[in-house]
């Protein structure tokens, strides 16, 4: 595999993350070892976007004070 030069890299757009599904969770706890800078991440206590979404519909729905 050949790597790019570090200037065609640069200007490169950062890619889009795809979906938190349930298959990447289990893919992160199985990994779990190069997540040494998140706990929740390492201990495999992550939202799912269902889930997330759930959330915050919650939390916007709800009166402010």
């Amino acid at each position: 595999m050949k790597l790019k030069n570090w200037d065609e890299v640069v200007f490169e757009d950062i890619p889009v993350p795809g979906p938190v599904t349930d298959e990447v969770i289990r893919n992160v706890i199985s990994e779990s070892n190069k997540y040494r800078g998140s706990v929740r991440m390492a201990t495999g206590r992550i939202w799912n976007d269902e889930e997330f979404q759930k959330y915050r519909r919650s939390t916007l729905s709800q009166p402010l004070p």
